[in-house]
């Protein structure tokens, strides 16, 4: 079973501030627990949107060419685990694993980061327009 008691907020996991309140994950296509989590309140939400503004003021700062470099990090690890995000959602959805969560629903995550990657790579942040370079930030 895959118990998930914690968040992962600004770089660490933390526990939840008041407790939270533990939830129990049901495969529907068993009915049997296949985890549990634990629900957050208001204070974690507020921590993490804190940790996300801290976050996003040097995060603005990078070069695009940084960003890919990151999101290509990310997508390589995606892939590297594709068997765990197939089993996971096969577990918490009830999907199929062989028909549909490991063909299907776990590969559309890295799809969608390798479309930002490509789309990152070949956008014109740069456009002449006569005497005037029009540069659109990233």
């Amino acid at each position: 079973m895959r118990n998930y008691h914690q968040f992962y907020i600004d770089g660490q996991w933390v526990a939840p501030v008041n407790g939270g309140q533990l939830c129990e994950v049901i495969n529907p296509a068993t009915e049997a627990p296949s985890g549990s989590v634990l629900l957050g309140d208001a204070a974690d939400v507020e921590r993490a949107v804190n940790a996300a503004h801290q976050a996003f003021a040097s995060y603005s700062r990078t070069t695009l060419a940084q960003r890919v470099e990151l999101i290509g990090a990310i997508a390589k690890e995606y892939e590297r685990r594709l068997d765990d995000m197939a089993a996971a959602i096969s577990e918490e959805m009830g999907a199929p694993l062989k028909a549909l969560a490991r063909p299907v629903q776990a590969p559309i995550g890295l799809w969608h980061l390798q479309t930002v990657l490509g789309a990152a790579r070949s956008y014109p942040f740069d456009q002449q327009q006569g005497n005037t370079l029009i540069t659109k930030e990233a």
